[in-house]
């Protein structure tokens, strides 16, 4: 029998949502002494801040869609 997939319906838009993240990244790590796991989640917010940027770049050349 064929797996049923089950959908997620976002409230939030993928920048609202990477924006969220990097900065809870980034206030996790403040909480943190210096180390491994402080660079690490710095390291993760500046991905997500990446990943603002191409998702940005790519909307901003995506062609436009009539429906």
């Amino acid at each position: 029998m064929a797996e049923i997939r089950h959908q997620t319906v976002q409230d939030r838009s993928l920048d609202e949502r990477l924006i969220e993240c990097a900065r809870e990244a980034r206030k996790q790590a403040q909480l943190l002494p210096g180390g491994a796991l402080r660079d690490a989640l710095l390291e993760k917010a500046r991905q997500y801040e990446a990943q603002i940027e191409i998702n940005a770049a790519l909307l901003s050349s995506a062609p436009e869609t009539k429906h």
